[in-house]
């Protein structure tokens, strides 16, 4: 039995570089992706440019994101978040940022 059930979803897209925030708030891809995706996610997340050199994020998906940048370190992340995701960075913190930067976090 499926549940009718919906959730709101909002993710807050973070980076100390201001290039890498531009970019991902862009939600523009070259072409090349459709060798790495495939067609049905293509349709599913993507809408080709009209000259064909890009596919775009669907409005939809892009409007769930909230793109902003920040420097963890500094500046702590939001309170209240169901989840948060560090790809790549916490390999770059010891262990004293990491539990300074993130205190419910764990370090082992």
């Amino acid at each position: 039995m499926a549940l009718k059930q919906r959730f709101e979803v909002q993710v807050f897209a973070t980076d100390i570089d201001s290039q890498a925030i531009a970019t991902a708030r862009a939600g523009r891809y070259p072409a090349s992706i459709a060798s790495d995706i495939s067609a049905e996610r293509l349709a599913r997340f993507f809408t080709a440019e009209p000259d064909g050199g890009a596919y775009r994020i669907h409005k939809g998906i892009r409007d769930m994101l909230v793109f902003s940048e920040q420097n963890v370190i500094k500046d702590p992340p939001f309170s209240k978040l169901d989840l948060i995701s560090c790809r790549n960075l916490l390999i770059y913190m010891g262990g004293d940022l990491q539990r300074s930067s993130f205190p419910c976090s764990t370090t082992r």
